[in-house]
């Protein structure tokens, strides 16, 4: 099966030879319309690896599309025009979420469109279909509400993510308020209060790179369990702000519909990098500014861009 009726969004900030990586891959998927959202980091068109793909697109003979947005506005605002570009096309049926920094493995497309029919055919009410590994690593599984042979996820990242337009129809966009971290977690919340399911590409695994893989240390000295370096994805106090911030207010906007156990045990996942990020982290006092910003902000239920000199 090809990957007919699907286009790509990949929402891009500073992209670098990665981003090409990122295109081959979706063109030997052979996904025929790819859309290229830039969030204001090239208004003067100066960027190599942006203006490489528009001199690429007569070579290969795919479809691409490069919006350059004129501020930086978060990338669930990216995602959205992208996806409102994509849906501009009647022949559109599903819009995969891919971001610059992933690479999709051969045969991932059509597979996920495959199991995008069968579920269909069971009448499994799909939200989204997403890589059932990361870099090797198996995407948390979800066992309450499993149905047969499907492999539900417990809250995949959005890139690799296949949405069918039913599901955008059903849910609405990415929410613009959480600007960065939280909004795929917010999407997934709201696929499952509409009764739609995360299911797993089986046998997928996607190249992607979270965070800054750094070394812990304590006190100056490396942590090491059983003879192995521990690491840790470090993120600036911006990010901590953002992932502190947007943690409590999608506990808090979804505690009813999803339930608090469920939503306690997805904030658990986010505490150890906030505990190291203001105690052993080197920028633990912009990092404490940030969270302290973030905690505030939350209880006030403050959404939308944070100034980053507020934050460090």
């Amino acid at each position: 099966m090809t990957s007919t009726g699907l286009a790509a969004v990949i929402p891009t900030y500073r992209p670098d030879a990665g981003l090409l990586e990122c295109v081959q891959s979706l063109i030997e998927n052979e996904i025929g319309e790819i859309i290229v959202v830039d969030d204001g980091s090239d208004q003067n068109r100066s960027n190599a690896a942006l203006r490489a793909l528009e001199s690429r697109e007569a070579v290969s003979g795919v479809k691409i599309r490069i919006i350059r947005k004129p501020q930086n506005l978060g990338i669930a605002n990216s995602l959205n025009v992208g996806i409102d570009q994509a849906r501009k096309s009647p022949l559109i049926r599903a819009i995969l979420t891919i971001d610059q920094d992933s690479r999709l493995p051969r045969g991932y497309a059509a597979s996920a469109l495959q199991q995008l029919a069968q579920a269909r055919t069971d009448d499994v009410e799909v939200g989204l279909l997403a890589p059932s590994s990361i870099a090797g690593r198996q995407v948390k599984r979800d066992s309450h509400g499993a149905e047969g042979r499907w492999a539900h996820l417990f809250d995949p990242i959005q890139s690799g993510a296949v949405i069918p337009v039913e599901t955008l129809d059903a849910v609405g966009p990415f929410d613009e308020g959480l600007v960065i971290d939280g909004v795929d977690t917010d999407f997934n919340y709201r696929c499952l209060e509409q009764g739609r399911s995360l299911l797993a590409v089986d046998g997928t695994d996607l190249s992607h790179a979270i965070g800054e893989p750094t070394p812990l240390e304590v006190f100056g000295r490396p942590v090491r369990i059983f003879g192995h370096q521990v690491t840790v994805a470090r993120h600036n106090p911006l990010r901590m702000y953002y992932i502190t911030r947007n943690s409590i207010l999608v506990a808090r906007t979804h505690k009813r519909g999803i339930g608090w156990r469920r939503v306690l045990r997805r904030q658990f996942m986010d505490i150890p990098s906030v505990i190291l990020s203001v105690t052993v982290d080197k920028n633990r006092s912009a990092n404490r500014l940030a969270v302290r910003a973030a905690l505030r902000d939350a209880r006030q239920g403050v959404k939308g861009q944070r100034p980053a000199e507020t934050t460090q």
